[in-house]
């Protein structure tokens, strides 16, 4: 299912809106499901329920940057953002928080069900990581992955589900994981640890440090001009472009 918040403040744009959503040809196939808001404030309270979001960019309250900064605080990869807008003059600011794109109003049909059929690849397939063990499969978020580990052959998944730390094992190699996670700021740290750099609290020459475990993991002397290029990369992105930091 693709869940996809829609929030305008202006009723009758947000009804045209949602009638074309729900008149959407492939809504059933790509399992589309939609949500009106018209407050700005309830949405931003409901961020974890959806993958895409198509924001309304001038709104009272909390306007569409704003909420779309709050979702990159929490999910810098795997929640896809529309704009909707009617300036033409906003794509410094889409830019700066990686929105998919932005529509202009009133928007038109074509316009919005192109973006629509791009979601098929970059929320729908993407936003989640399948590992199979045996008869055993698992979709795990990828915003929610701390790290990923080598250990006795096999490969060994930590995230986080519900507040706790869980852990997948499966028989994938670390380096097909590296070359599929890379797009989405993971970065291999040691020879048999592959970390997401949002997750990473801090970090000196031997021990990165994760956030919200008590652990601290190994950190490889080859890799430490890298992981500090991506982290400082990171930072900028997170703060619009002021200095990175090693602690984040």
């Amino acid at each position: 299912m693709l869940r996809i918040a829609v929030c305008e403040d202006n009723i009758r744009e947000l009804r045209e809106i949602m009638s074309l959503i729900e008149e959407y040809p492939r809504k059933s196939a790509y399992g589309i499901e939609a949500t009106a808001f018209s407050d700005s404030e309830e949405l931003a309270k409901r961020i974890d329920e959806f993958d895409v979001f198509l924001l309304d960019y001038l709104m009272p309250g909390i306007d569409g940057l704003e909420l779309s900064k709050r979702i990159r605080e929490k999910y810098m990869t795997t929640k896809t953002i529309i704009f909707i807008s009617r300036y033409d003059d906003i794509v410094y600011d889409a830019f700066e928080v990686h929105a998919h794109r932005y529509l202009i109003k009133p928007v038109e049909k074509e316009k919005l069900y192109q973006a629509l059929n791009e979601l098929n690849v970059d929320a729908y397939a993407f936003r989640r990581l399948l590992v199979k063990n045996g008869g055993e499969s698992r979709l795990i978020d990828i915003d929610k992955i701390y790290f990923i580990e080598v250990k006795l052959k096999n490969t060994h998944i930590h995230y986080e589900e519900n507040g706790e730390e869980r852990v997948f094992v499966c028989r994938k190699s670390l380096n097909s994981f590296e070359r599929e996670l890379s797009p989405f700021w993971f970065q291999r740290t040691h020879r048999a640890y592959l970390t997401n750099l949002a997750m990473i609290e801090s970090f000196d020459n031997k021990n990165i440090y994760i956030k919200n475990l008590e652990r601290r993991l190994p950190i490889g002397p080859n890799h430490i001009n890298r992981i500090s290029s991506r982290l400082f990369q990171l930072t900028r992105q997170r703060s619009g472009g002021d200095a990175g930091r090693s602690a984040l």
